[in-house]
């Protein structure tokens, strides 16, 4: 391990890189991370490459859940469709870019949703004013 520490630039940190390759900054245990950083991060921009979208969500034969059955879903479980639980959140953490497609695909889903509630306010406006 090497051990950087009490320089006047990095005051009380420490920058471990370990004998099998992990790098931990501001502690000494990495866990089962590449890089463990013990307090926060600054950056301009960070790139996280993704396995998969959501764009599929517009295509036509994508399986909106009703609003009714989505009422339903959260009731029984305290969260929306696809996206973990609170516990699951807090035993396991975040995965950021798992979680930033599964946000684009619940806003393209509430996009839909509007659309329709749109389409059927329409529908009665032009009821109500042809009577």
């Amino acid at each position: 391990n090497l051990s950087l520490a009490g320089s006047e630039l990095v005051e009380n940190r420490t920058l471990m890189i370990h004998k099998h390759g992990s790098v931990s900054i501001g502690g000494y245990h990495t866990g089962n991370f590449a890089l463990a950083v013990h307090g926060t991060i600054g950056a301009r921009e960070i790139v996280v490459d993704l396995d998969n979208w959501y764009d599929h969500v517009f295509e036509e034969d994508y399986p909106l859940m009703s609003l009714e059955d989505l009422e339903n879903f959260i009731i029984t479980n305290k969260h929306l469709p696809n996206i973990p639980k609170e516990e699951e959140i807090m035993n396991n953490g975040v995965k950021l870019a798992e979680m930033q497609a599964l946000m684009i695909q619940k806003l393209e889903e509430l996009t839909l949703y509007v659309i329709q509630l749109q389409k059927e306010n329409q529908e009665l406006r032009e009821m109500i004013e042809n009577k």
